[in-house]
């Protein structure tokens, strides 16, 4: 019927020609933060995230996103959006003490997409706007209250100084009491 050969697809198995190498590594495409050229290692057990854009030149947030633009050709604007995403969350990475890998920014960054509505099919220019946004509003509000915080302790600080509690002691009692306002 199909003249006597008869075999499975598993059965094939590629030869090498002599101009072919066969110990060449096949470089796969961008599909995510934790894919790298070699698809036995993970960045994000590799590079930390702090020294990620030292090292690349351009912040995590830009490949996060998978611009299709090289990042020094971007609009200003947009590179403004990337760089504010970008120390937002390496500040959270920080100041949650989560680990500096390229794995923790990409399940932080995207834990905060989800909570802000993004999905997947979202333009990701539009992404960026509405991450950026939350961002740029929340160093506002955090810049004012971090001054009103600061103008309380002072104002604590000098009213203790003009009852005579200025010794150094009472700065523990002075921080036990600040710590209800955070």
């Amino acid at each position: 019927m199909f003249g006597g050969l008869f075999f499975m697809p598993s059965e094939l198995k590629p030869v090498a020609t002599p101009t072919q190498s066969t110990n060449t590594k096949q470089v796969q495409e961008y599909n995510g933060p934790q894919i790298s050229p070699d698809p036995e290692v993970n960045l994000g057990d590799i590079m930390p995230i702090s020294s990620y854009e030292g090292e690349k030149g351009f912040p995590f947030a830009a490949e996060y996103y998978k611009l299709d633009t090289p990042y020094e050709f971007l609009d200003s604007e947009i590179r403004e959006d990337i760089e504010a995403i970008d120390g937002f969350v390496k500040d959270f990475i920080k100041d949650e003490e989560k680990e500096d890998t390229i794995a923790s920014y990409a399940k932080t960054l995207k834990a905060l997409e989800k909570k802000l509505g993004i999905e997947d099919s979202m333009l990701r220019g539009a992404s960026i706007k509405k991450v950026a946004s939350l961002v740029k509003n929340y160093a506002k509000v955090a810049e004012v209250y971090e001054k009103n915080v600061k103008r309380k302790i002072l104002n604590k600080l000098i009213k203790m100084s003009q009852e005579g509690k200025s010794q150094f002691n009472q700065t523990e009692y002075l921080l036990q009491e600040m710590g209800g306002m955070f």
